[in-house]
């Protein structure tokens, strides 16, 4: 068994997802960090922002962030899961050493509404 790991993960999800679709896919991405047996140490909503260009022919993004525990071989399964959900149209992960438990500024400043 490899080392465990702390990651951040960022999922952004296609602009025509309603809240109760945000939360439902939340939701499937929290089952497979379970499903790999992932320990969720944060998760934020950062709301919907504008992207910089389009993605996938969307121009706004709804952004889901996680901080996860997790062995390199865990991050691999969900990396693959994460490449099939439709839904995501990009998500990032990154290896961190030290995770803030204070909430970040995108959740604080978080809509669910374009300006």
């Amino acid at each position: 068994m490899s080392k465990i790991n702390k990651y951040e993960i960022v999922c952004m999800l296609g602009q025509d997802m309603s809240l109760p679709a945000v939360d439902a896919l939340k939701s499937f991405v929290e089952s497979i960090f379970a499903k790999n047996q992932a320990n969720i140490m944060k998760q934020e909503n950062w709301g919907i922002r504008n992207l910089a260009y389009p993605i996938k022919g969307n121009v706004n993004s709804t952004y889901i962030f996680f901080v996860i525990e997790a062995s390199s071989e865990a991050i691999l399964e969900i990396e693959d899961e994460l490449k099939r959900e439709m839904t995501i149209i990009r998500y990032f992960i990154k290896k961190v050493k030290y995770v803030s438990d204070k909430m970040s500024y995108l959740a604080e400043t978080a809509t669910n509404e374009l300006d």
